[in-house]
């Protein structure tokens, strides 16, 4: 969790242990925070931004609109003396490279790229708490989703149009003409039957 931003008066990070793990035992983690050295005339805002571990904009750039969608919609501020309910699901986004296999369409190559969709709500805080800021971080899933790209045109789909759409015609072509141009397609049935009903009138 990264409280705050580089144009505010405190910068800090929040980077749990290997073992702060979620399980169905343990299903929430707290943080507690105190503000000690706040003065009458301080504004105090704070700004929460979470991200997944295997998506950290302190050590990494990532110029995409999927990222930068994601440091607007994982930015939370929080207001002292209320308790703020965290909730999150873990998410892995895999998007198909620009390698030419994907085009071909037999076996596509994906990247991943992992975040987490996250929101809070806030309460007021007991007043028998000495903190100012509780926040109750709460996994709401612990099934990851997986969100696929598919590309819907490729060679292989491409040519499968082109076969499929040339055997429709030769089927139709064969019903009414037969395989030659001769007496067995339904063309020429149609034609014989007016034809005698014309001689024999």
């Amino acid at each position: 969790m990264d409280i705050g931003d580089n144009q505010r008066l405190y910068v800090g990070k929040f980077l749990p242990k290997s073992n702060a793990i979620f399980y169905s035992q343990t299903p929430k983690i707290f943080l507690n925070m105190t503000i000690n050295n706040k003065t009458k005339s301080q504004r105090l805002n704070i700004g929460m931004y979470a991200f997944d571990s295997e998506y950290d904009p302190w050590n990494k750039t990532f110029d995409d609109n999927f990222s930068r969608t994601l440091n607007f919609t994982n930015l939370h501020y929080l207001t002292p003396y209320q308790y703020h309910t965290f909730m999150y699901s873990r998410k892995v986004r895999k998007t198909l490279d620009n390698s030419f296999v994907n085009y071909i369409g037999y076996k596509n190559a994906y990247s991943s790229k992992y975040y987490i969709e996250s929101s809070t709500q806030s309460s007021p805080l007991n007043l028998n708490y000495s903190y100012n800021i509780v926040i109750e971080i709460n996994a709401q899933s612990f099934i990851m989703e997986e969100n696929i790209e598919q590309r819907s045109s490729s060679v292989l789909n491409i040519l499968g149009n082109i076969f499929g759409y040339y055997g429709g015609i030769s089927t139709i072509y064969k019903l009414l003409f037969g395989e030659r141009i001769d007496e067995s397609g339904a063309v020429h049935k149609f034609y014989k039957c007016i034809k005698t009903n014309e001689d024999s009138e």
